[in-house]
């Protein structure tokens, strides 16, 4: 009875404005566009001058997502010509961000380049469009050898 009378007074506060009263309509929770299994391909392709061949590898990822904030995992899965697929035994975690359908995750890398550990992010950033989810960085595994590859993610949700 309290909550209807006041709805009534707030109505007839509001009585004299143009927009007049309207009847109010409960807030939906925002939903999750990254629900569900994602599975594609991740996809290498040298853009420096070391010449390298890399093969498309499939990818099956999960997001859990909180706010803007996101978490990736990640499994690689290489198809092996001679045996079974080699699938990866953990998961590869990204974190980042979801606005407005854009993504932007990363996550810590490292490599060792002439007998010299190096570290680096790996940066990817992308778009849902749907059930599709493209995700794209650049990849410096060396700089001092010229080592830089694109990395692609395609994903579509299952």
């Amino acid at each position: 009875m309290r909550s209807t009378f006041t709805l009534i007074l707030g109505c007839l506060a509001v009585f004299f404005l143009p927009i007049g009263c309207t009847k109010l309509t409960p807030l939906q929770p925002p939903t999750n566009e990254l629900e569900g299994t994602w599975v594609g391909t991740y996809k290498s392709k040298q853009i420096s001058s070391v010449p390298t061949d890399q093969t498309p590898v499939s990818a099956t990822a999960t997001f859990q997502v909180s706010n803007q904030s996101l978490v990736a995992s990640i499994f690689f899965t290489v198809h092996n010509i001679l045996g079974p697929p080699l699938v990866s035994p953990d998961p590869t975690q990204f974190t980042g961000r979801l606005i407005d359908h854009q993504i932007s995750m990363h996550r810590p890398d490292g490599s060792v380049c002439d007998q010299t550990q190096y570290r680096y992010v790996l940066y990817l950033n992308g778009l849902v469009k749907g059930d599709t989810l493209t995700l794209v960085g650049q990849d410096t595994i060396c700089p001092v050898k010229d080592f830089i590859f694109q990395r692609a993610l395609r994903l579509v949700r299952q």
